[in-house]
């Protein structure tokens, strides 16, 4: 009986709000109505095309669209699927497998180029630590992350160690790995992505209670929230997790052709952009450069090559290194000059699993090599 009244309800409301314009206000939706009249799908595409082009709030009604669709039992759109506490971005793959066989050369070819120890991080996605959350029908067909970044890694061969973060993360979940309304991992992920490095990286990682977890204070919704605008579920905070002993540090973020320097990994004049995440280092630029002169940091070098996810990793290594340049190759702009291998140790190189799957990182990192 339940289903057979989801329809009904689904018309009952359709109808209902369609017909406050038509009475009030627009005479073009009443024809839109009158030519789909037996297609509740096509009222909507075309109201929301009318009011896309007609109307400057058209956001709000398709809002009431998507809460309406889960009610009904909807749980996925445009490959998002939601639910009461978070998004999660289905993973595509490309099928002919160029973009990842490409990106895997291009990374052999730079570890080969310029023969420093290199190490490789490729973080899972959202749907592979949340498995539980995704509906059964999502489930069923989800590519098996952990098994596939195995398989990139032995493509990498020997002289690049590939590290398996998905334990650690997938042990931790119940502590926001990801935000809910965003791709990116939180800092405090970020967190355990460091502990996990320090014995390849040869350092001795501090503990949580070495730092304090602070709340920016702005609300935070991220790109699935923008994508999907199911709003019922709540804003993301952002926390970051600053040394309880003082740092001595010069960050310089270049981004758009602009540099700006700061004095602290959290610079809070940084979030004016209202984006939270930009206390990070002053947001993801397309090359920050980190100098630490603090006392107890040993003297040594690391070349960092990313994504936009990998900013919030550079404050926890930042601690254990002299220097640390990073390069984003997920930043739509350019690449402007070649790496000095003369002056790093070691690479770092740390993505989502999703941008070394389908970005072409080859093109940006042979302008490197």
């Amino acid at each position: 009986m339940k289903h057979r009244l989801r329809p009904i309800a689904f018309l009952i409301i359709i109808y209902t709000v369609l017909m406050y314009f038509l009475i009030f206000h627009f005479d073009n939706l009443k024809n839109i109505v009158k030519e789909n009249y037996f297609s509740p799908n096509a009222i909507f595409t075309e109201t929301e095309r009318y009011l896309k082009n007609n109307f400057i709030n058209h956001k709000q009604l398709i809002k009431a669209k998507y809460n309406i669709q889960y009610i009904l039992g909807k749980k996925e759109f445009n490959g998002v699927f939601y639910n009461n506490n978070r998004y999660l971005e289905k993973l595509y793959i490309d099928e002919t497998y160029s973009t990842q066989s490409k990106n895997i050369n291009a990374v052999k070819e730079f570890a080969d180029k310029y023969k420093k120890r290199a190490t490789i991080v490729l973080i899972p996605t959202a749907p592979a630590i949340y498995q539980e959350e995704l509906p059964i029908f999502a489930n069923a067909n989800q590519i098996n992350q952990r098994e596939l970044t195995e398989k990139i890694y032995k493509r990498l061969g020997d002289d690049i160690t590939g590290i398996d973060v998905y334990p650690q993360l997938f042990s931790k979940k119940k502590n926001d790995i990801f935000y809910k309304t965003d791709t990116s991992l939180t800092m405090y992920a970020h967190y355990l992505i460091y502990t996990t490095l320090s014995y390849r990286l040869n350092y001795t990682a501090y503990g949580l209670e070495n730092f304090t977890k602070s709340e920016v204070g702005l609300d935070f919704y991220g790109n699935l929230y923008n994508n999907v605008l199911y709003n019922s579920i709540p804003p993301d905070k952002v926390y970051y997790y600053r040394k309880n002993t003082p740092v001595n540090v010069i960050v310089e973020n270049w981004n758009n052709n602009e540099n700006k320097t700061y004095y602290t990994l959290f610079p809070q004049e940084a979030t004016i952009s209202q984006n939270p995440n930009d206390i990070v280092l002053g947001g993801n630029g397309l090359h920050i450069n980190i100098k630490n002169n603090s006392q107890n940091v040993i003297n040594r070098n690391l070349m960092v090559i990313g994504d936009n996810n990998t900013t919030k990793l550079l404050p926890f290594l930042a601690l254990h290194y002299s220097n640390i340049s990073f390069w984003n190759l997920q930043n739509e702009n350019e690449i402007f000059q070649k790496i000095n291998s003369n002056k790093f140790d070691e690479t770092l190189i740390v993505f989502s699993l999703d941008t070394f799957l389908n970005n072409p990182l080859y093109e940006k990192m042979k302008c490197l090599i």
